[in-house]
């Protein structure tokens, strides 16, 4: 017989859920199937544990086995008075009730703590839904769901079954009292300020940084226009430079030939072939080579060769005492 045929507790005439060691053997148990309400044989051998079993097998008798777990789990609560929180004490049950109905919905057990009230769900085929746990968020009532999965095929003693619902299987809040309530709602609002303290942080250190970026753009500005300027003034002294040298150019061209005019001694070639002959020349022809004799020996005599044309040419690298 597979594990999910044996049924580990009946239900009694009087409707408990009751173990194979409080009853007879055989169908003297007088027990029902939780599930399909036919009736049951305790079968209680020496090799193995005692069990209960259908006395006709029903195909339409599909989870007996769950069915009696989580009866026999909402009566362990409901009879003892005991059943442990997950991460609190709420002091101990002044009473439980199963099925008690919460507005649209109906907690497996309704325990009455000292502080506050706790709906208890038992998780051993079907876990509690959402919108059963809405119900509890709306209302405000704090809901703990027991995980009897580990157990759900498990050959276990009614003691150990008991240990198991009060205490030993894992449990895990679906919808906090008031006090974890209140500890988390301290602990958002901690994290909260902390998150607002540290977008604050962030904020100072981002205009910090954004008013840094705008003095690097300005000093790069100001540094930027001063190149220009500079860029500008030397493309200025540049063309005046080119200025000044095309005037001293020009100037000492002139000079150039000024001096050679007044330092080219007068060709008395020029003025027989100007007059037709060496007779030919008229006095007044004579007075001017005369003249200009004069002006030449004149300008020799006074050093013409070395008047501002020495430091014209200074200026233009010329050695004048080599030349």
């Amino acid at each position: 017989m597979s594990d999910i045929a044996r049924i580990p507790f009946g239900r009694a005439p009087d409707g408990r859920m009751i173990a194979i060691d409080e009853v007879m053997r055989g169908l003297a148990c007088e027990c029902a199937c939780p599930e399909c309400r036919s009736a049951l044989v305790a079968c209680k051998g020496e090799m193995r544990r005692h069990y209960f079993r259908h006395h006709v097998e029903l195909n339409r008798c599909q989870y007996p086995r769950e069915t009696a777990i989580h009866l026999f789990a909402k009566q362990v609560i409901c009879e003892t008075l005991e059943c442990r929180l997950p991460d609190i004490d709420l002091g101990p049950i002044k009473s439980a009730k199963a099925e008690v109905s919460v507005g649209t919905i109906r907690p497996d057990v309704l325990a009455e703590y000292i502080v506050e009230p706790v709906a208890i769900e038992i998780w051993v085929a079907h876990r509690v839904p959402q919108e059963k746990i809405d119900v509890f968020d709306r209302h405000k009532l704090a809901a703990v769901e027991i995980d009897l999965r580990p157990y759900r095929f498990a050959d276990l003693s009614e003691g150990d079954w008991r240990n198991a619902v009060i205490s030993e299987a894992d449990r895990t809040w679906l919808y906090p009292p008031k006090e974890i309530r209140a500890e988390n709602a301290r602990r958002r609002r901690q994290e909260l300020a902390e998150m607002r303290a540290k977008e604050r942080e962030l904020e100072a250190a981002f205009k910090q940084a954004e008013e840094e970026h705008r003095l690097h753009e300005d000093a790069l500005r100001r540094f930027l226009e001063t190149q220009a300027a500079e860029a500008l003034k030397r493309e200025q002294m540049r063309r005046e430079q080119a200025e000044q040298r095309q005037q001293y150019e020009e100037l000492l061209a002139a000079f150039d030939r000024w001096r050679a005019q007044m330092l080219a001694p007068p060709d008395l070639t020029k003025l027989i072939e100007a007059h037709r002959g060496y007779d030919q020349i008229t006095p007044e022809a004579w007075a001017q080579f005369d003249a200009d004799m004069r002006r030449f020996r004149k300008a020799m005599a006074e050093g013409l060769r070395y008047l501002p044309t020495r430091e014209l040419r200074k200026m233009r690298g010329i050695n004048l005492d080599a030349a």
